[in-house]
């Protein structure tokens, strides 16, 4: 984003009120910005008032107004209209990035098993940044600071970047890993010690990723840059990717994109789709199916059995295998001389570990070295299609 130059806003001003014949009275005021006719405002990127962006094209702008009575600052979109039948586009204010549907987190959902997910790990996970914070605000304005940051971040990637938000670390899938641990001071712990490694669970804008995806939001006339629209680093990417790397590693799969393993026969839900007594029935055949053979693994299996530490760290490996996704996803190459990468791993195997016992797992990474084989590979893939 350009800095502001009041200098050349003033200059900008004087030469707009020129070309709309004004007197030189106005010269003295910095006017609304305007450009050509036949331009209009596309650039994916902010402006610092509307006079910038009428120089460099930007598709937003920051402005103030007030709102339900409070003085509200965002960045808002730049709109065409023509004034007094000259040759000319005026920047109009629309809703403010922070305020639409696009900056809706997952603490804003209608669905109350998200809703409640994203509000509870958000709990745990501001109290871990205000302990690490240097502020003035007391806690609960520090969390709607972080909540409005997050917003406006949140509709930046959608709008701005033209890309879909992916929580790095999945926010139900997440809840479930944390709300699983017995201990609620183990809880807390864990969530500290995530965010000493650089993964905020939750929504928090440290927790976004921008990524190319099916539908790409944003204004349509500033998506020149996107890829082959058929790749989808998002649900067709980043989520299959945790789902194989948990299934590498014996662990339940994201339950947002990881299919149940077997589902009620057609057959039954079509022929019992006017009897509501058959329906229940073949539902709870279903059910009984599901826990008599065990197909599918939940978060909560997985923790059964485990003590504190052990509960805490397939927590902590949910967090580290959501980042190492998030980089063979969005890398065109994945190598362990990234440092990133090899913090990962490395990551993985500490948590490993304590699950399983430091023993067995350097004896079986010993033993597979010996055959000539890495099982850090197994954990390692590049970029499967390639951009355009």
């Amino acid at each position: 984003m350009d800095a502001s130059n009041p200098s050349l806003d003033r200059q900008y001003s004087e030469f707009i009120a020129r070309r709309l014949g004004l007197g030189s009275e106005t010269s003295g005021e910095v006017l609304e910005g305007y450009t050509p006719a036949g331009r209009t405002n596309q650039g994916r990127f902010g402006a610092a008032n509307k006079q910038e962006a009428a120089r460099t094209g930007a598709h937003w702008a920051l402005d103030s107004w007030k709102y339900k009575g409070e003085d509200i600052t965002d960045y808002v979109q730049i709109k065409p209209e023509r004034v007094g039948g000259t040759d000319v586009n005026v920047l109009v204010k629309a809703p403010g990035l922070r305020m639409g549907k696009s900056a809706q987190l997952g603490i804003d959902s209608p669905t109350a098993s998200r809703r409640m997910a994203a509000e509870r790990t958000l709990d745990l996970t501001v109290d871990a940044l205000y302990d690490r914070s240097n502020t003035d605000l007391n806690k609960e304005d520090f969390k709607k600071a972080v909540i409005d940051y997050s917003r406006q971040n949140y509709a930046q990637i959608n709008n701005w970047q033209g890309k879909e938000v992916h929580h790095v670390m999945e926010l139900s899938t997440t809840d479930d890993y944390l709300q699983a641990i017995a201990d609620p001071m183990q809880r807390v712990k864990v969530v500290n010690q995530l965010v000493d490694k650089g993964l905020t669970p939750g929504d928090v804008a440290s927790n976004f990723q921008g990524l190319y995806g099916e539908s790409t939001p944003g204004p349509t006339a500033a998506l020149s840059d996107r890829p082959n629209p058929e790749f989808n680093e998002h649900q067709g990417g980043v989520h299959l990717e945790y789902d194989r790397l948990t299934s590498e590693l014996g662990m339940p799969g994201s339950r947002t994109s990881n299919p149940s393993a077997i589902r009620i026969p057609r057959s039954v839900t079509k022929q019992d789709k006017n009897n509501p007594y058959g329906m229940k029935t073949g539902e709870g055949l279903y059910r009984g199916i599901k826990e008599a053979t065990n197909k599918t693994y939940t978060v909560p299996l997985a923790m059964q059995g485990l003590n504190n530490e052990q509960q805490g760290a397939r927590a902590l490996l949910h967090g580290y295998v959501s980042d190492l996704a998030r980089l063979n996803t969005v890398q065109d190459e994945v190598s362990k001389s990234d440092p990133k990468v090899k913090q990962r791993l490395e990551d993985i195997a500490d948590a490993q570990k304590v699950i399983h016992g430091a023993e067995e797992v350097d004896f079986e990474k010993n033993y597979m070295k010996n055959l000539g084989i890495d099982v850090d590979n197994y954990l390692l893939r590049g970029r499967t299609k390639a951009r355009k």
